[in-house]
């Protein structure tokens, strides 16, 4: 049966945006083939050596009063260096590069200006290139700093052959700050945040060898990184909301915030009485409490670079923000960093630096649109996207209802 209507399905043609009109065209398509002949043989050998480019070739026309500047305009879209979307009547969107165009106008038409135009498919470069993995380069930089952080603090801390009350209070301090990690980490994964629990139990040996307390209290947040990837490998399967995306983009910020509350209780003591007269427990009570300050808050802050590296964020807003509240805490730690610990944070801040702008270059931004009437949710989607499929994510993202009644209101949707 034929198709009464196919003129109504074809595609205004353009090219680079400028339309014009189509009288006819022809494709050319095949396979590439080396044909080698032989002396003293009848038969020859065809080698395939690919798919050709395709090639196409359109007779189009411009009329009208303003037929020279439409000419002039399509000639400069023609001209431009480089590859451009084709708009093919029968072939829909395409990717060309102009390899010929002939322009004629003739007496007795009149205002009108036809082009013989010859298009060429664009592929892709076979050449191998070079790229930089910025994640993995954020994550060794995030490694290299806890090492170096966890064996500053095994220098500096010491309660060995000290009054008691200096190992009570390392114990209190610690105690202290471990609540509040562990208050940080609850909302996002219950069960690691539980293992601190062990840690306050078992603290009071622990700090009768350092090490012991810095490699349980990493294996605490390792067991936190394992749980977010896990996170991040379900969010990614499903379709999430802006809330979703949003709560996904705190676990960095929630261990930055924690940070910065261990900076406020630095040195109480010595602030309060400078003039008084300390003994030696009590200078190793402070010199222990910033030391206990210091590593807690650059744990916490390589701590917040592994989860933004590992952030399944969808938002360009998100990521930018999480980049700028890493680089500000870096920036604030640097000047007070020792020698070892100095080094390893500027390298980190490069490598957040890099790595979160490189991946929010491509995410999407949210933007807001308005239906002028009550509307189906896949007429939203196609009239936004040029996808009904994506009615769902719109309905998602702004909790409506019923996907067939769109009210008249304010929508979120991301740009692309």
């Amino acid at each position: 049966m034929v198709d009464t209507n196919w003129r109504e399905k074809l595609h205004p043609a353009t090219f680079r945006g400028v339309p014009f009109l189509v009288d006819s065209d022809d494709m050319q398509v095949g396979r590439r083939l080396q044909v080698h002949e032989y002396p003293k043989r009848d038969q020859s050998f065809a080698e395939d050596m690919g798919k050709a480019a395709r090639e196409i070739n359109l007779v189009a026309w411009l009329s009208g009063a303003d037929f020279m500047a439409q000419r002039d305009r399509l000639l400069l879209a023609l001209e431009e260096k480089g590859a451009g979307t084709l708009i093919h009547p029968w072939y829909g969107q395409l990717t060309m590069m102009v390899s010929m165009c002939r322009v004629t106008h003739q007496w007795d038409e009149g205002p009108v200006a036809r082009f013989q135009l010859q298009f060429r498919e664009v592929g892709h470069s076979a050449s191998p290139t070079a790229s930089v993995n910025t994640k993995q380069q954020l994550l060794h930089h995030a490694d290299q700093l806890t090492k170096l952080n966890a064996q500053d603090f095994i220098d500096r801390f010491d309660v060995k052959k000290q009054p008691d009350f200096v190992r009570d209070e390392a114990v209190h301090r610690i105690t202290k700050n471990i609540k509040l990690v562990k208050a940080g980490m609850n909302q996002f994964d219950p069960d690691s945040a539980a293992l601190f629990d062990r840690i306050s139990k078992e603290l009071p040996s622990l700090l009768g060898i350092p090490s012991s307390f810095t490699e349980a209290l990493n294996d605490v947040f390792l067991s936190f990184r394992v749980g977010s990837k896990a996170l991040a490998q379900r969010q990614s399967t499903a379709t999430p909301s802006f809330a979703k995306m949003a709560f996904a983009a705190q676990s960095p910020l929630a261990f930055l915030k924690i940070g910065q509350s261990f900076s406020d209780g630095i040195s109480t003591v010595s602030a309060a009485k400078p003039s008084t007269y300390r003994s030696v427990g009590q200078v190793h009570v402070e010199k222990n409490a910033r030391t206990i300050d210091d590593f807690m808050r650059r744990t916490l802050i390589a701590e917040s670079a592994v989860a933004a590296a590992a952030m399944p964020a969808q938002l360009h807003p998100d990521m930018t923000m999480v980049r700028k509240e890493l680089l500000q805490a870096l920036d604030q730690e640097m000047p007070r960093a020792t020698d070892r610990t100095f080094l390893a944070l500027n390298k980190l801040r490069t490598s957040v630096h890099h790595d979160l702008k490189a991946r929010s270059r491509y995410l999407a931004r949210v933007e807001t649109v308005t239906p002028k009437e009550i509307t189906p949710a896949v007429v939203v989607a196609y009239d936004r996207y040029e996808d009904a499929r994506r009615a769902n994510e719109i309905v998602m993202h702004n909790n409506l209802r019923h996907p067939g009644f769109v009210p008249v209101t304010q929508l979120k949707v991301l740009s692309a």
